[in-house]
């Protein structure tokens, strides 16, 4: 297994989350257009990859748009069924908290469906904490420790 970050193009990421949809418990593709979500990780994010030879196992991007507030967002968090529970989540999301700390965001957010329990814990276990709870998604952030200024 390979890690690097922003390797894989608009058909890769496209091809991996399509890989990945049955896992999503609301499934991807009933909540968007996987196509378009694709083309807009690779033009607006920062995307933290593993790689097992040429097949994209697991996927982290994160937003870090939002300058004013100083606040990033993780659009994505991915691995194929048959990488899951090896800790490739953990090191991808591990990657991308040290990246968004050390490019001077004072926090990092994601939303994850309120079934999903192991990535609930998974979130936990890194620090991230329950921000709002809706019918079927929780918010949920972590502090950086960076200073607002």
């Amino acid at each position: 297994m390979i890690f690097r970050l922003n390797k894989a193009g608009q058909t890769e990421i496209n091809n991996h989350l399509l890989s990945c949809n049955s896992d999503f418990l609301a499934h991807l593709c009933k909540q968007i257009d996987v196509n378009d979500y694709s083309k807009k990780i690779v033009e607006n994010s920062m995307q933290f990859e593993a790689w097992a030879d040429d097949l994209l196992i697991g996927l982290v991007a994160v937003y870090c748009n939002d300058k004013k507030s100083r606040s990033a967002f993780i659009t994505s968090v991915s691995v194929l069924q048959s990488w899951q529970g090896k800790g490739v989540a953990f090191h991808l999301l591990e990657s991308c908290i040290k990246y968004v700390t050390q490019q001077n965001f004072i926090s990092v957010e994601l939303e994850v469906e309120t079934t999903n329990t192991e990535a609930i814990k998974l979130y936990t276990k890194m620090g991230f904490i329950i921000n709002r709870v809706d019918d079927q998604v929780i918010m949920m952030y972590l502090d950086t420790g960076q200073k607002n200024e």
